[in-house]
């Protein structure tokens, strides 16, 4: 799909077809059944491991309100990895994606993991780039110990989930409750709004409220309305248009399951892109073995390091001792703004600023 399409396809989705009084009980009907399979889903997976490549884009103007206009759109390679243990609650996710620094106009690559286990979570970063402040050095690698509520399962890495049955336990999650983790969309959770179609599949549309003030009032999912009745796409948007939508791809080695590729479009608030992600699924286990160590992840030595919950703020030396380190030479200080054009974090203000409030619609 081309660019200018993109355009005309986000511009247009509000086109939803509209259930008639006696269309409703068969609508419910579809969605008991929606249900059931994924919940059947749920049953059949207890790991899944995922490998994906693709590209980022960035239109020319994505940065404009900043004082910069690129020549022409950007187009950046990227990657990711996922391990996901659903029967713990566990995942490790890995993403190569490339970093914008405002400072110097000039998109560089970034290396994440995040390791979520034992209820907590942790990332490794290592970002290659000039000016970071006085602390970090162009190569400088980074650990942090993240609080609970930080916002990893987002609209851009949730695909492996949706494909079988669950959702970003945050979605759904009560005021205070951690975000992390892994849930089930519920019956209670959602309302049906409509119909629509994806690539020509008719698709039941589920929707859930966000309260007013979020920065985003409703969250979408549509599924297919039969036989496998698989999630098509996703979308959180507002009054006024779209904010975000995920559509996905099904099929991968010959697998009806397993998703194949997907296509990510976040939109500025005037309603046009401001970044698209296309990803296709390069490796897909179906419950691969877990050892011990694929979520284990801990500091090394020479790494500067952020806990979130202490507020301590070191480098790691030689021999395990904290070097304390002055929050005044942290990047944020003087290093300029920094914008993530990453799969991970770059809608964490959107998709965080909403999960929590899903749920005030259901209870």
């Amino acid at each position: 799909m081309c660019f200018s399409n993109r355009r005309v396809l986000i511009a247009g989705l509000f086109g939803l077809g509209v259930l008639f009084v006696g269309d409703v009980a068969r609508a419910e009907d579809t969605l008991d059944a929606i249900l059931a399979s994924w919940a059947k889903y749920r049953d059949e997976m207890r790991s899944v491991s995922y490998e994906a490549d693709g590209v980022v884009i960035v239109p020319k103007d994505a940065f404009k309100r900043d004082g910069h206009v690129f020549a022409e759109d950007q187009r950046h390679p990227c990657s990711g990895r996922w391990l996901i243990d659903f029967s713990q609650n566990e995942f490790r996710i890995e993403v190569d994606a490339p970093l914008f620094n405002i400072s110097n106009k000039a998109f560089s690559p970034r290396h994440d993991i995040f390791v979520y286990a034992n209820g907590e979570l942790r990332r490794h970063q290592a970002s290659v780039t000039e000016h970071r402040g006085d602390v970090f050095s162009k190569n400088q690698p980074e650990f942090h110990f993240h609080k609970a509520d930080y916002p990893v399962l987002t609209m851009t890495t949730i695909q492996p989930l949706l494909a079988h049955g669950y959702v970003a336990k945050g979605f759904f999650a009560d005021p205070g409750e951690s975000r992390q983790g892994i849930g089930a969309i519920e019956r209670k959770d959602v309302a049906v709004r409509g119909s629509g179609l994806v690539d020509g599949d008719e698709c039941l549309v589920l929707r859930a409220e966000a309260a007013a003030g979020s920065g985003a009032s409703w969250f979408e999912v549509w599924a297919e309305t039969g036989p496998l009745h698989r999630v098509r796409r996703v979308r959180v948007g507002g009054e006024q248009h779209v904010h975000e939508q995920l559509d996905l791809s099904y099929g991968f080695d010959g697998e009806a399951t397993a998703v194949h590729g997907w296509t990510y479009v976040r939109n500025s608030s005037d309603g046009t892109p401001s970044k698209i992600i296309e990803m296709t699924v390069r490796a897909f286990r179906r419950n691969p073995p877990i050892r011990a160590t694929d979520f284990s992840l801990n500091p090394e030595a020479g790494m500067v390091v952020r806990n979130e919950s202490s507020s301590e703020f070191y480098s790691l030396g030689p021999k395990g001792e904290h070097v304390p380190l002055s929050k005044s030479t942290d990047m944020r200080s003087g290093a300029g703004v920094w914008y993530v054009v990453a799969i991970l974090i770059a809608v964490a203000t959107v998709s965080a600023g909403c999960f929590y409030l899903l749920r005030r619609r259901a209870t």
